[in-house]
């Protein structure tokens, strides 16, 4: 079996949308990008049979199976302007899709605890190193395992998430996902799940169903522990994550026992609205945790807004697309520690809309910025960070219950419960944006004059700092730069 067989055979998104992301349709240069991976593994002993209900026939690599492609929906083609300019009915077409899909004000609202809680512990899980999350994806990845438990099991996940219901958080999951999913020719965010399934393991159909219509799921089934589930489990990350992981996913290997794995991937493409000059790109000192560095440092002057509160400094730059990335810088002699508890600066870098919180801590002026360039990859075990946010039933072989997805939650004796939990990421920023994949942040038209009456102020992030990346007014990705 050929390796090009196995990747043709499992991935979700073609060939068009990777080559679209890496190359962009409006033609302006690199993209930019970033990608994450999320692996939650149910390990378990004992022997039983694989439940042969399925809609689709199943294809065959090797000793694994694939059971389920998911169906994503259509999206309604960004419209090119013609020789006569753009279409009217086509431009309104896709500007009502756009619409519908985008989030209330209720809905980041209901998610805005989920991220507060979950983005300082992504970020401390690295230590003092530089860090790079994507809260949205463990986010998703935490709901489909919402979906496959009960009990308290499920309770303690809902509980972190701030879901009333696991109706409520389905629909919110699915509704998020639709508002992320972007593949319109403006921009890429592919999103995409799975769950890999043990060949002589009984399985809940309803379960497989509910993930498959509700979180736009593939499913694969085979040997677990063997070489070519493992190998077609590398090839759809890899796929999906446009290969920036691929040094990070070639580590992972499911063991034997293992009953069931979830994963979900994220990867974004964008580019800054206002890129920075090359030609004012020059070395300066970054004053890191353990020592002073010399970095290249970019530097770009514009008018913008400068958000600050007690413990820190902030500025926001826009993607072309209408997303943004943050950058917080915290005042001297503040740790990174203090600043991830501070409600002001959570807010900052997760809430949707700054102005009602900040309204009296903004300002409109001529910023002059000056940023590192970095390449933040992060590999972090989260199962210490998720009983710290009180989900253990998971993990506790005695308490774990996952009868949603499983005839029970012992096969053949022996108990079922989560033995991997591991996030992956990567993000890279340069003058045009996020190397890779692409985020790129705005900053205000190049060509406006500047305001006669605009206060001036300088930012240098020459010392650790965090940032986020807003899409769909959600924090899909976020970090810390530490050295």
């Amino acid at each position: 079996m050929k390796k090009d067989d196995i990747y043709d055979g499992v991935t979700d998104v073609n060939d068009g949308h990777v080559t679209a992301a890496k190359n962009g349709k409006r033609k302006k240069g690199l993209l930019i990008g970033l990608a994450a991976a999320v692996v939650l593994a149910a390990g378990a002993g004992g022997y039983a049979w694989w439940r042969s209900h399925r809609e689709v026939p199943p294809e065959v690599f090797g000793e694994a199976r694939t059971i389920r492609q998911a169906v994503y929906p259509e999206r309604v083609e960004y419209p090119e302007e013609g020789v006569f300019g753009v279409d009217e009915d086509a431009w309104d077409k896709w500007r009502e899709e756009t619409s519908a899909r985008r989030l209330t004000s209720q809905e980041t609202d209901a998610m805005e605890g989920a991220w507060e809680r979950l983005l300082p512990a992504l970020i401390g899980a690295a230590g003092e190193e530089d860090a790079a999350c994507s809260p949205a994806n463990v986010y998703m990845a935490l709901s489909m395992l919402a979906e496959t438990t009960a009990g308290d099991s499920q309770g303690q996940i809902l509980s972190l998430l701030g879901a009333k219901s696991m109706e409520a958080q389905r629909a919110l999951t699915k509704r998020l996902w639709n508002a992320l999913y972007n593949d319109d020719g403006t921009y890429s965010c592919l999103l995409a799940n799975s769950l890999w399934l043990r060949d002589d393991t009984q399985y809940e159909y309803g379960a497989l169903k509910t993930l498959a219509e509700d979180y736009y799921a593939s499913s694969f089934v085979g040997k677990m522990g063997s070489e070519d589930l493992d190998s077609l489990l590398h090839d759809w990350m890899n796929s999906q994550t446009g290969g920036l992981l691929e040094d990070q996913i070639d580590g992972i290997s499911l063991e034997p026992a293992t009953a069931l794995a979830l994963v979900s991937t994220a990867y974004f493409g964008d580019r800054w609205n206002v890129e920075f000059s090359p030609e004012y790109t020059d070395k300066m000192t970054f004053h890191g945790l353990s020592g002073d560095y010399e970095r290249d440092f970019m530097h770009k002057t514009y008018e913008g807004t400068c958000y600050w509160a007690d413990k820190f400094a902030g500025v926001e730059l826009s993607f072309e697309s209408g997303g943004s990335m943050r950058f917080l810088l915290p005042d001297e002699g503040v740790t990174m520690e203090e600043v991830l508890r501070d409600p002001m600066a959570l807010a900052f870098l997760t809430e949707s809309s700054l102005w009602e919180t900040f309204a009296d801590n903004a300002r409109h002026m001529r910023i002059t910025l000056s940023l590192p360039k970095f390449d933040v990859t992060s590999d972090l075990k989260l199962i210490e960070t998720l009983k710290g946010l009180g989900v253990t039933d998971v993990f506790d072989p005695a308490r774990a219950n996952f009868s949603p997805i499983l005839l029970g939650s012992r096969l053949d004796g022996e108990p079922v419960y989560v033995s991997q939990a591991l996030h992956g990421a990567r993000v890279k920023v340069d003058e045009e944006g996020c190397e890779a994949a692409a985020y790129t942040l705005m900053a205000m038209a190049g060509g406006a004059a500047p305001s006669e009456d605009a206060e001036f102020i300088d930012i240098d992030f020459d010392r650790p700092f965090l940032y986020s990346l807003m899409s769909g007014g959600v924090p899909l990705f976020a970090g810390a730069v530490r050295e």
